[in-house]
């Protein structure tokens, strides 16, 4: 009862909670802009197995849905270091340590720094839940910093689109 809304990942439970999605993207590859995949206008499975990768976390629902397509066709990443957070995998990709699938929301503020970001041959999503407390009607507030959060968002997404274009 001390929030009117969350935001949260789609691998954590929502029992008790009314929610909706707000956001599923498919996520990216990130490197740096010297990196010999930058060149490419996709990456493929392949490509990951053949680089260091940067990984998050086991548990996260990304990660295990990129494994397991990999394991369907006989592959496997090469981790060289894992993390719970996109930003981190941004940071460490943008220092040369390898490549790694990330939100690509979480990616926007690296591009000025040199970061790239390629969309990855198959569709590994990331969703984010807009979550409520049952029977409780959003704020006034509430629904304004919402509606600037959607418009905020449908900037970030063109970003994005312009970013993956080139």
């Amino acid at each position: 009862g001390q929030l009117d809304f969350g935001l949260m990942a789609d691998e954590l439970s929502v029992a008790g909670l009314e929610h909706s999605e707000f956001l599923r993207v498919p996520g990216v590859i990130a490197m740096h802009s010297r990196h010999p995949l930058a060149a490419r206008a996709r990456i493929t499975l392949r490509d990951l197995t053949e680089h260091p990768f940067i990984a998050l976390n086991p548990e996260d629902a990304s990660r295990r849905r990129l494994e397991t397509a990999l394991h369907d066709q006989g592959l496997a990443l090469r981790p060289v270091l894992e993390t719970p957070y996109s930003n981190s995998v941004c940071e460490f990709a943008l220092h040369g340590v390898g490549i790694g699938l990330v939100h690509p929301v979480m990616a926007l503020d690296y591009l000025a720094r040199g970061l790239t970001i390629k969309p990855l041959e198959l569709d590994i999503g990331f969703a984010c839940l807009l979550v409520f407390r049952p029977g409780t009607p959003l704020s006034e507030n509430a629904r304004a910093l919402l509606k600037a959060m959607r418009i905020e968002l449908d900037r970030d997404l063109k970003r994005i689109r312009t970013a993956l274009s080139t």
